[in-house]
């Protein structure tokens, strides 16, 4: 299926990494719908699948959506989530026009029915980056086990101390990134592979004194997270970690 040409200017980029999410397509194009957001966007999925069904259910469903599907080789490494995002990045700020670029998962345990807040919240503070978090007073949090609040809360715990008690969520992937700025980030090296990254990011902002904000917003927790995390996962996650707040102390 032949795509739109890509010469528009748009007010936001969503980029989306994707890993065999055929099943989650179209709740995602319709929750993308219902939230009434007529400002000019773009959709960037970042597909590492090992066939071709998640391509075709984004074809199917975004096929009247400004988008590109941007295949990527998923390497035999625990995890390769911010490998993608990374290379989605570039790739936006190569060939997009657009003043910032949202980046999110496609399972709707982070909803697009914030989106919109955010962009107007982040718009009117003129800042650089804001952060959907999980823990301000006004967020919801659906489905977390134990082992998740415990994981998320001595990962926060942790970097609040060392770096910054003002942002209360240092995971949570969903982010808006004023386009200028996260132009900069990428003139850096990206260090990590596993979702690490994402606190290295921030840290890069945290440490040239760019303004960050932070929105509540609503999380539900993806039925089965739980029965995805291994030792070994939870092993190479800690050694990235410790890693990284070496790096930047």
């Amino acid at each position: 299926i032949m795509q739109k040409k890509l010469n528009k200017n748009y007010i936001y980029s969503v980029l989306v990494p994707t890993f065999h999410e055929e099943k989650n397509i179209k709740d995602f194009y319709k929750a993308f719908q219902r939230i009434n957001n007529k400002s000019k966007k773009f959709f960037l999925f970042v597909d590492d699948s090992k066939n071709n069904l998640t391509a075709l259910k984004i074809n199917k469903y975004f096929i009247e959506t400004d988008y590109k599907i941007l295949k990527f080789k998923k390497d035999k490494k625990i995890s390769t989530r911010c490998k993608s995002s990374w290379k989605g990045f570039i790739w936006l700020t190569k060939n997009i026009n657009c003043d910032y670029v949202v980046e999110m998962d496609i399972d709707l345990a982070q909803h697009p029915k914030d989106l919109n807040r955010g962009l107007n919240y982040l718009s009117k503070k003129k800042g650089d980056v804001l952060i959907f978090s999980k823990y301000l007073k006004n967020s919801k949090n659906e489905g977390r086990t134990i082992l998740r609040k415990t994981i998320s809360y001595l990962y926060s715990k942790i970097c609040r101390t060392l770096f910054s008690a003002r942002i209360t969520d240092y995971s949570n992937s969903y982010r808006i990134y004023k386009t200028e700025s996260l132009k900069d980030l990428l003139k850096t090296k990206r260090n990590f592979d596993s979702p690490i990254q994402h606190l290295d990011n921030i840290l890069f902002f945290i440490k040239r004194g760019y303004s960050i904000y932070e929105t509540y917003c609503h999380y539900v927790e993806r039925k089965g997270a739980d029965s995805s995390i291994k030792f070994r996962h939870l092993y190479a996650y800690f050694i990235d970690f410790v890693s990284c707040i070496k790096k930047n102390l």
